[in-house]
């Protein structure tokens, strides 16, 4: 679905990603752990073409991505980046209605099916009861749904997700992951960690990015372990068995 060939990228003339080989499964979550200016979210940025790479060549279904028209791009892959844009006036339905952008690049009005998609979206992500809220209203939890929504109702093939827990507490937190898990039996999600924990719990594959190289990457089962936490982060990890799984503890 996703193939990277040598990528090398960066801004000004800082190299932040360097000769990045990858190849993506086709559904499930995708984990990107690493510590930060890893490279993690210059990766995500490169895949949904808000940066450019200054070599190699990045795939999408096979197709090279320059080649993609950018709103035909947005049919295939969604990005709910940490810090979204959007107009605190808006209420939760008409922002959510802004994701349906890309099958109406010309501002026509939206059909039947669009109106059908959004409140279909909006019962799912739980957000309906609320859809005529202003944005400026919603609690933490609540907005960071509705910008689910918005990215939903794109019907993307491949969602990208940056950091997408860090300012839910505990409870929204596995709530949203929940959720995001089991989106991902049906499209691949591509999310960055900065839990290693919460990676472990919901992923199914894992990338270790270091440095903006690939340290490993691969099921989680097979390589998630207390030494490759130490490779990555410099830091010592007591690692911790229960009938959840494993949970990792890092060491003054």
């Amino acid at each position: 679905m996703i193939k990277l060939e040598k990528i090398k990228a960066g801004y000004n003339s800082k190299i932040v990603i360097n000769n990045i080989n990858w190849e993506s499964p086709n559904t499930g979550l995708v984990g990107i752990l690493g510590p930060n200016g890893a490279g993690k979210t210059t990766l995500l940025r490169l895949l949904v073409r808000y940066i450019e790479p200054w070599e190699g060549e990045i795939y999408i279904n096979g197709k090279e991505i320059k080649r993609y028209r950018q709103e035909d791009l947005a049919k295939n892959i969604a990005f709910l980046s940490q810090k979204v844009s959007f107009n605190l006036s808006f209420n939760v339905e008409e922002y959510v209605s802004l994701g349906r952008y890309p099958h109406h690049p010309y501002w026509k009005n939206l059909s039947k099916r669009d109106w059908e998609k959004i409140n279909e979206i909006l019962i799912v992500t739980e957000t309906i009861n609320f859809k005529s809220k202003k944005l400026f209203q919603l609690s933490g939890g609540e907005l960071q749904r509705v910008h689910l929504a918005r990215v939903l109702v794109q019907e993307p093939k491949i969602l990208l997700l940056d950091e997408p827990t860090n300012n839910l507490d505990p409870y929204y937190q596995i709530y949203f992951l929940n959720f995001i898990k089991n989106l991902s039996k049906n499209i691949l999600i591509i999310s960055s960690f900065h839990d290693v924990n919460l990676a472990g719990l919901f992923c199914d594959y894992i990338l270790f990015l270091k440095n903006g190289a690939i340290v490993d990457y691969g099921k989680k089962e097979d390589i998630l372990n207390s030494s490759i936490l130490e490779e990555v982060y410099n830091l010592k990890f007591k690692e911790i068995k229960t009938k959840e799984g494993k949970f990792f503890l890092p060491i003054r």
